[in-house]
C-alpha cells in the first residue's frame, strides 16, 4: 500500500529562474534525457497489511471500488485520516474499551485477502502510530496518490 507525490518539474521558457527545477537521472549507468520530464513521483508513506488504512481510501476516495488503481488523494482526507489516528492513540492510552467503539466508527478493520490481523490490539496500534508517523509532514500545497498491490 503507496501513498506518492507527484511534484511538477517542468521547466517553460517563461519560468523565472528561481523557480526553475534542475533534475538528472541515470539508470543503469545510462543518463536519461529529463527535459521533457512534467513530474516525479516520491513515496509518502508505505503500510503492509494494515487494512483499516487501505479500507479507509477505499471507501472515501476510490468509492467503494478496490482495484489496485492509483487514486488522487486530496490534502483534506489525508488530514482527516491523520486526526483520525491521532484520535484513536489517544483515547487507545486513556480508555481501550472506548477506543475500539471509536475504531469501529471511524477506523473500522475490514476482511479481504491479504489482509493480516482483524483486531482493535496491538497490531492495530502500531500501524496507527506508523500511519501518524508517515502522515505528519503532509502539505496542502502537494498533489498525492493512493494504490495498492496485491
Amino acid at each position: 500500500m503507496y501513498l506518492t507525490k507527484k511534484i511538477y518539474v517542468k521547466n517553460w521558457e517563461h519560468t523565472p529562474k528561481e523557480n526553475r527545477s534542475k533534475l538528472s537521472l541515470k539508470k543503469g549507468g545510462k543518463t536519461i534525457d529529463t527535459k521533457k520530464a512534467t513530474h516525479v513521483e516520491l513515496e509518502v508513506a508505505y503500510w503492509r497489511k494494515a487494512n483499516m488504512i487501505h479500507n479507509y481510501f477505499v471507501e472515501n476516495v476510490q468509492e467503494g471500488v478496490d482495484n489496485c488503481a492509483q487514486y488522487y488523494v486530496s490534502y483534506k482526507l489525508l488530514n482527516e485520516l491523520y486526526q483520525i489516528c491521532v484520535g484513536v492513540k489517544e483515547l487507545f492510552e486513556l480508555d481501550p474499551k472506548k477506543c475500539k467503539e471509536y475504531c469501529e466508527k471511524f477506523l473500522p478493520t475490514t476482511e479481504g485477502f491479504f489482509f493480516g490481523n482483524y483486531e482493535y490490539a496491538e497490531e492495530y496500534m502500531t500501524d496507527i502510530e506508523d500511519t501518524i508517523k508517515q502522515l505528519k509532514d503532509i502539505s496542502k500545497d502537494e498533489e498525492y496518490y493512493y494504490q495498492s498491490s496485491w
